[in-house]
């Protein structure tokens, strides 16, 4: 349910600039973005992996895990960077491809070129994977037992940190475009993603919290009201700065409470499913199919509202279609060699 809203989320925000074609006055403002719940989300259920398989700190554990997340995140990038690297040689702009890509360096404390955009997340999402689970299992085999923190103070530590730096960075630079610049960085970014574990570790050491809905539901309206009318105490610059903590926080309260929801319509969970299983292949594909759709859209002059919105729908099915062949044919098969 919620990887499937978080795709969803994507899709739609990245249709706008097609969408505003046919009605130029149109702007979504989710407070939640689908890139955000994204990360919350990988860090809510990596974390508890992480908390699960690296208990003893044996060298088998961690090899174990980092093959298991390589096989499942590796080759569907590098599938696509390859396609990314082939079109920009077809196009004759081979000097645009930014090779930094291949270690996952291009937006790691800036933000990235428009090579390869929708790659900063992936990046964000396998720094996180190389760092957090390699220092956590240090300290659980190097760390006497009664000197090893809890995974949850870790956890609260490690995002600590990520906000230390933050804030001392726009601190001491005053960024024309921060809430752009703080989006997309590595080092900016990695908080979300904590925001999840710390939910996670939440989840595995005091269940009986967890399983408490109205208290997430409170804390996520509460959350959104104190974002919504903090401009009054909160200059504009930080909003922007802190704009990615606020959605993280909204995603760790709605993530919290959709975890309660106990089943759905048969139909409905069939196609959540779905969108769940290509989730990852359909972030890949909807940037550049959607791009490439808004181009011939431009090129044939189109300016009937149906049109434009006929072109979107079939859009939108292609890029579910695509995702799914790549599924089936390649993601599935990959993520299949881990075990």
């Amino acid at each position: 349910m919620i990887r499937s809203t978080a795709i969803l989320l994507v899709v739609l925000t990245h249709s706008q600039r097609i969408l505003r074609m046919a009605f130029p006055r149109l702007l979504f403002h989710f407070p939640i973005d689908g890139v955000t719940l994204f990360f919350v989300l990988s860090g809510f259920l990596i974390g508890r992996i992480v908390f699960k398989t690296l208990p003893q700190g044996e060298w088998k554990e961690l090899a174990s895990f980092y093959k298991r997340r390589w096989w499942r995140t590796l080759p569907n990038y590098y599938l696509f960077l390859f396609l990314q690297i082939i079109a920009y040689v077809l196009m004759g702009v081979r000097d645009q491809i930014d090779w930094h890509s291949f270690a996952f360096l291009q937006n790691l404390v800036a933000p990235n070129g428009s090579f390869f955009k929708e790659s900063w997340s992936l990046a964000v999402e396998e720094w996180f994977y190389l760092v957090f689970p390699l220092i956590w299992w240090i300290w659980v085999r190097y760390l006497p037992k009664g000197q090893r923190p809890s995974f949850l103070i870790y956890s609260v530590l490690f995002l600590v940190v990520a906000w230390i730096y933050k804030y001392s960075f726009f601190s001491q630079s005053v960024i024309e475009d921060a809430e752009v610049f703080s989006r997309i960085p590595v080092v900016f970014r990695i908080s979300s993603i904590l925001w999840g574990v710390v939910l996670g570790a939440i989840q595995l050491l005091w269940p009986h919290y967890f399983k408490r809905p109205w208290f997430w539901l409170a804390l996520l309206i509460i959350s959104w009201i104190s974002w919504k009318y903090s401009a009054n105490f909160i200059s504009s610059y930080w909003r922007s700065v802190w704009v990615f903590d606020f959605k993280s926080l909204l995603s760790f309260s709605l993530i919290a409470l959709l975890f309660q929801l106990k089943s759905l319509n048969k139909h409905i969970s069939i196609w959540v499913t779905k969108l769940s299983l290509f989730s990852y292949s359909m972030y890949l594909i909807n940037l550049p199919f959607l791009a490439i759709l808004r181009w011939a859209l431009v090129k044939i002059g189109a300016e009937s509202p149906i049109l434009i919105l006929s072109a979107l729908i079939l859009g939108w099915i292609g890029i579910f279609k695509l995702s799914e062949f790549n599924y089936t044919k390649f993601e599935k098969r990959m993520t299949r060699l881990r075990d």
